[in-house]
């Protein structure tokens, strides 16, 4: 696993930019919590797909999150991915869900 994500966002609308306002996210193995992300920063997409910045993960630094990412140590972890997006088109506001699940991670220092 790596400190950083970056995104890849696709906007389906092609003559329009979309505007994320925040990023917010949790990465999990068996519902136990091992990383967050937060970005709380407008970010600008253009139509077609677009990959974002780097955005910093916190990981979970004691308590059962901890022990798994330790476990896991040079070996890799199902790691479930939900995450919030606040997304602006024009005056128009909406929340898109997003959620992935099973992802082999390779857990690296």
């Amino acid at each position: 696993m790596s400190s950083e994500i970056s995104l890849t966002v696709y906007n389906p609308i092609t003559n329009h930019e979309v505007i994320i306002q925040l990023i917010e996210g949790k990465a999990s193995h068996e519902d136990t919590a091992l990383g967050y992300i937060s970005k709380p920063q407008l970010l600008v997409i253009p139509p077609g797909i677009y990959k974002t910045p780097k955005i910093p993960i916190t990981y979970a630094s004691n308590g059962i999150g901890a022990q798994l990412l330790k476990d896991a140590l040079n070996g890799e972890l199902d790691v479930d991915s939900y995450a919030l997006m606040k997304v602006w088109v024009g005056w128009f506001e909406m929340d898109i869900l997003y959620e992935s699940s099973g992802v082999d991670t390779k857990i690296r220092l």
